[in-house]
C-alpha cells in the first residue's frame, strides 16, 4: 500500500516538472529562437483531461492519501517531504538560473547597442561630410561654364579673321589647349561627382540597415528588461504548497 501511493506521488511530481520544464521553455522563447515553426490548426486541437478545478483535487486527494499513510508510516511521510522540497529547491534554482540569463542577455543587448549608436553617429558624420563635398564640387563644376564659354567664344571670334590673318598663332595654340584643359578638369569633377554620389548612396544605405537593427536591439531590450523582467520581478518564487 505504501508503495502504491509513494509511486503515485513521484508520478506526480515528475508530470509537474516535466510540465513545468515545458512552460519554462515556452515561456523563454523569443522571436530569434531556434527551431520555431508554424502548426496549422494547433489552436483547435483540445487534447487536455483536466481543469484547474480537476487538477487540484488530483493533486490534494493524492497529498491527502499520503497524510493518511503517514500516520501509519513515519519513514514514507519523510521521504515524500524530502522530494517536494528538493523539487521545490529546484525550481527556485531554476528560477535564479533564468534571471541570471536574462542579466547576462541584457548586458549583451546593450554593449551591441551603445556600438551601433556610436557607428551610426560615425556614419551620420560621414554623411554630412560627403554631401558637403558633393556640394563643393558640384560649385566647382558649375563655376568650369563660364570660362569654358569665354575660351570657345574667343576661338570662334578667332575664325572670323580675314584671309591670312586666320593664323594658327600661339594664341590660338593656347585657346585650343585652355578649352581641353577645362574640358578634361570638367570631365575629372563629373567623374569625382558621380564617384561621391555613389559613396553617398552607400553611406545612406547603411545608415538606414543601422537604425533598423538599432531599433530590433531597443525592441529586444524593452521585451527582455521591461515586459519579461518587469513580469517575474512582480512576482516572489519561494517555496511553498497549498491544498483545500
Amino acid at each position: 500500500m505504501n508503495n502504491g501511493i509513494i509511486e503515485e506521488l513521484e508520478q506526480d511530481v515528475r508530470n509537474k516538472f516535466a510540465a513545468l520544464k515545458r512552460d519554462t521553455a515556452g515561456f523563454n522563447l523569443r522571436n530569434t529562437s531556434r527551431g520555431l515553426q508554424h502548426f496549422n490548426g494547433i489552436e483547435h486541437t483540445d487534447n487536455t483531461i483536466s481543469d484547474p478545478e480537476t487538477w487540484l483535487k488530483y493533486t490534494c486527494d493524492k497529498i491527502q492519501k499520503s497524510q493518511a499513510m503517514r500516520a501509519a508510516s513515519r519513514g514514507v511521510r519523510d521521504s515524500i517531504q524530502q522530494l517536494l522540497q528538493k523539487q521545490a529547491e529546484a525550481l527556485v534554482k531554476q528560477w535564479e538560473a533564468t534571471n541570471h540569463a536574462f542579466s547576462v542577455r541584457l548586458r549583451e543587448y546593450m554593449d551591441a547597442k551603445h556600438k551601433l549608436e556610436t557607428h551610426l553617429a560615425r556614419v551620420l558624420q560621414e554623411i554630412f561630410d560627403t554631401e558637403k563635398s558633393l556640394e563643393m564640387l558640384k560649385k566647382c563644376l558649375l563655376d568650369k561654364d563660364a570660362p569654358l564659354k569665354v575660351a570657345e567664344t574667343r576661338m570662334m571670334m578667332r575664325s572670323d579673321r580675314p584671309g591670312m590673318e586666320n593664323c594658327k598663332d600661339k594664341a590660338q595654340h593656347k585657346l585650343v589647349y585652355e578649352i581641353h584643359e577645362i574640358k578634361w578638369s570638367t570631365d575629372d569633377l563629373k567623374a569625382k561627382i558621380q564617384e561621391t554620389e555613389d559613396a553617398l548612396q552607400h553611406l545612406l544605405r547603411t545608415k538606414m540597415s543601422l537604425e533598423e537593427d538599432l531599433a530590433v536591439k531597443n525592441n529586444s531590450i524593452f521585451i527582455d528588461r521591461e515586459r519579461c523582467m518587469g513580469l517575474r520581478n512582480s512576482y516572489s518564487m519561494a517555496p511553498r504548497a497549498h491544498c483545500c
